[in-house]
């Protein structure tokens, strides 16, 4: 465990490394974009190499790019800022941005598998930046769901373009 924490010590700033009140938070959100990182990347893999979208495959790509390139700069706003408020929010944003795209191609809120990932927005708020910042997220994503609901039932805006090609299975 100790040599996990001393990895984990590479990516923190000093501000966070040095203050014990806000060093398991640290942990908890570059442990948080270090998972996110190494599943963005084996899912760049399957993506390219084992998955057969055909003509849907750059879709995929530039979603998960997408991903990769939100949690990495939420790193580096980390190491360079030394906000911690401000990383967490940036990866928050990064994440609101790929469901709601991902729920977008697969083919809007009432058909979408993925819709119920809304949900990770608050949570994943309520524990990296606390009781505020959790509610205002609860209150987007209510928002965000409450939107889509309503364009869904006016059957307005959505797309189903990986459904066809067997990567999306409906629940």
């Amino acid at each position: 465990m100790t040599r996990l924490f001393r990895f984990l010590d590479l990516f923190l700033p000093a501000s966070l490394r040095n203050n014990p009140t806000d060093l398991m938070r640290g942990y908890i959100i570059v442990g948080m974009i270090l998972s996110n990182i190494l599943v963005s990347l084996f899912v760049l893999v399957e993506l390219l190499y084992f998955l057969n979208l055909e003509h849907n495959t750059h879709i995929g790509v530039s979603l998960d790019l997408l991903c990769l390139v939100g949690y990495l700069v939420a790193l580096l706003l980390l190491r360079r800022t030394e906000s911690y408020f401000l990383s967490a929010t940036f990866l928050i944003t990064t994440l609101a941005c790929v469901i709601v795209l991902g729920i977008q191609i697969t083919g809007g809120y009432l058909e979408s598998p993925i819709s119920q990932l809304a949900l990770q927005l608050p949570v994943t708020a309520f524990l990296l930046l606390g009781l505020c910042p959790g509610i205002f997220w609860l209150a987007i994503t209510l928002i965000f769901c409450i939107a889509c609901y309503v364009s869904a039932i006016l059957n307005v805006g959505y797309v189903q373009l990986l459904q066809n090609q067997g990567l999306v299975e409906t629940m």
